[in-house]
C-alpha cells in the first residue's frame, strides 16, 4: 500500500493574537487493495486562535474554527471532549489538542500559547535560591510533594508554602538541616513582597 501526506502550515501573528490555519490532507492509494480502515481519507481543515496571558497565570485561551469540517469536538491535554469549540483558563505553555471530525476521526497537534512577560530578576534569584538548597529533593523525576523547582509556575503557584517553610521554618524548616542564610531569606521575602509573580 502506498501513502502519501500532504501538510500546508501556516502561522501569522497579529499582536499577541496568534493564528495557526492548518490544512492536512491524506490520500490514499490501495493498488486495489480494500482499505478498510474509514479515517484512510479523513480532511482535517482548521484554524487554531490564541490568546495568551502572562507566564505562569491561568489566563490564557484557545479556539478553534473550521470552515469546511462541521459537528467536531474537542479535547485539551487528554481531557474528555466537548461540543465548545473555546478553551479559557490556560497556562501559558505547550499544550495537546486532539480534535475528533464527525466520523470519530482524531487528529492531535501540539500548540503553545507565549507568556506575556518575562523572567523577573527577582524570581531568577529565589528560583536559584530554591534550586541550591533544595536539590536532590524537590528537583528531576518524581521530586518529593511533586513540588519541582526546575518548573517556574510550581515556584510561583507555591508561594505561601515557600514562604511557610523556608522563611518562618513553620511546622518544620525547608531544607531540612534548618533554615537557608539570613540573606537568602531576604531574597525571597523581597519576590513574595513584590507580588510573587513571575514578572517580579
Amino acid at each position: 500500500m502506498m501513502k502519501s501526506l500532504v501538510l500546508i502550515l501556516q502561522k501569522r501573528n497579529f499582536s499577541y493574537l496568534s493564528i495557526l490555519c492548518i490544512s492536512i490532507i491524506i490520500y490514499s492509494c490501495n493498488n486495489n487493495e480494500e482499505n478498510n480502515d474509514p479515517c484512510a481519507n479523513s480532511v482535517f481543515d482548521y484554524e487554531i486562535i490564541t490568546t495568551p496571558a502572562d507566564s505562569c497565570v491561568p489566563q490564557a485561551a484557545l479556539k478553534i474554527t473550521s470552515q469546511t469540517n462541521k459537528n467536531m469536538e474537542f479535547s485539551l491535554d487528554n481531557s474528555e471532549f466537548q461540543q465548545s469549540n473555546t478553551f479559557e483558563n490556560i497556562i501559558p505553555g505547550t499544550h495537546l489538542l486532539a480534535i475528533k471530525n464527525e466520523y470519530g476521526c482524531v487528529k492531535k497537534v501540539s500548540v503553545t500559547i507565549k507568556g506575556k512577560t518575562t523572567m523577573g530578576p527577582l524570581f531568577l534569584a529565589t528560583k536559584n535560591i530554591l534550586l541550591k538548597n533544595c536539590t536532590p529533593c524537590h528537583v528531576g523525576f518524581s521530586p518529593f510533594g511533586d513540588f519541582d523547582f526546575n518548573d517556574n509556575c510550581i515556584i510561583t503557584s507555591s508561594w505561601l508554602r515557600i514562604e511557610t517553610r523556608a522563611l518562618k521554618g513553620e511546622p518544620s524548616t525547608m531544607p531540612q538541616g534548618g533554615l537557608i542564610p539570613i540573606a537568602e531569606r531576604d531574597i525571597i521575602a523581597k519576590w513574595i513582597k513584590a507580588g510573587h509573580r513571575y514578572s517580579d
